[in-house]
């Protein structure tokens, strides 16, 4: 009488769900055969054609959980017509329950799928809620941010990265880091990224370094001077490393980067939303080995280098407010060594200090290697 009071409750609960439940008697000791591990089936009456996401719901604890409670809305599921919302701060509060503390994001998909408005929309929300940003956008597509979006106009701040004599030295690392120490670590990273000078080469390596190590004790301090301090050395390897950085120089853009210390300009990152424009970028294409990039492309790659070795400072400042360090076209560094430490570098900051670091890029591939992946 227990058990048919029992079962009686179980089918009203599911007859008001319009589910009918029957206790077929005659059936129960073929169907206990068919519990019965490894037992073939006895019954056919009761089969059902169901797709997979019927299979799938029956898994334990299925359930569709997108988003948020409250925060950016983003649009709406179409499966339960329910609006989702980001929070895209949220990941390194320590709040109890959250799924990830990664910051980083990366934003994957095919030309003109979306990636870039996806993109877009969370940096501005973000930046609304009381966020910093800094864009890199090496295609330039967000010059006209100002005039479309009037409402945040005074806190957007466009650094335009062009070929004009007034930038020139403006992406200098002695010039564009505040610690001279960082500065000469980038130089660096830059001078031997551009030579192909590495620290197995036993001749030239210790030169370059010496020449960097005695510009970064000087009062004028400018990657210019370093190919100074080399032609000083005067000798055949100084000479012929001073030749190579120098053939560098005489590219439109490449003032840019190569200065002799004396540039006052600067690029101030204080506003709320910060777009860095270099126009005259020609990166890479995707499939281009290493070896293969021309001197612009080269060059290209480099600047990439220091402006996101810049964004590392960016990332150090106040711990409170959450910040978001933007990498559009990210796939072109990331394909170099120097790019893929520094993308490391910069996540595994911006956990510790509150920041995002959103990587755009067309192939879930470029974000792929372990080390970065895990982050």
């Amino acid at each position: 009488d227990e058990l048919k009071r029992r079962c009686d409750e179980v089918k009203d609960f599911y007859d008001d769900l319009n589910v009918k439940l029957v206790r077929p008697a005659g059936d129960m000791m073929g169907l206990h055969g068919e519990f019965l591990p490894a037992s073939r089936r006895y019954i056919n009456d009761y089969i059902q054609y169901v797709k997979s996401d019927f299979l799938a719901g029956l898994g334990f604890g299925a359930t569709q959980m997108l988003g948020e409670n409250t925060g950016i809305y983003i649009g709406y599921s179409v499966d339960t017509g329910r609006n989702v919302y980001l929070q895209p701060s949220l990941a390194s509060q320590g709040v109890k329950g959250t799924v990830t503390n990664a910051l980083a994001s990366a934003f994957v998909g095919s030309l003109g799928g979306g990636k870039s408005f996806c993109n877009n929309l969370l940096v501005y929300y973000s930046v609304l809620f009381g966020g910093q940003a800094v864009i890199l956008d090496p295609k330039s597509e967000r010059g006209n941010w100002k005039e479309t979006l009037p409402e945040i106009a005074e806190e957007i701040n466009i650094v335009n990265l062009t070929s004009d004599k007034e930038n020139a030295g403006l992406l200098d690392p002695f010039v564009i880091m505040k610690d001279k120490e960082d500065g000469a670590t980038l130089t660096k990273e830059i001078l031997t990224f551009l030579t192909g000078i590495s620290t197995r080469d036993g001749d030239k390596f210790p030169v370059l370094i010496s020449a960097i190590s005695k510009v970064s004790e000087s009062e004028q301090r400018g990657l210019l001077n370093v190919i100074t301090e080399l032609r000083k050395e005067n000798t055949p390897i100084s000479n012929h490393i001073a030749n190579h950085i120098d053939s560098f120089t005489n590219y439109d853009f490449a003032h840019l980067l190569f200065s002799d210390g004396t540039a006052k300009n600067t690029i101030s990152l204080d506003n709320q939303l910060n777009i860095i424009q270099v126009a005259d970028l020609v990166l890479p294409d995707k499939d281009t080995t290493f070896d293969e990039y021309t001197t612009i492309e080269l060059l290209s790659v480099a600047m990439l280098i220091v402006i996101s070795t810049f964004a590392l400072d960016f990332i150090h400042s106040d711990r409170s407010i959450f910040k978001i360090v933007d990498l559009d076209e990210a796939w072109a560094f990331l394909n170099v060594a120097q790019g893929e430490t520094l993308s490391n570098k910069l996540v595994r900051a911006g956990r510790a200090m509150n920041a995002g670091v959103y990587f755009v890029t067309q192939s879930s591939g470029d974000v792929s290697k372990e080390s970065l992946k895990n982050n």
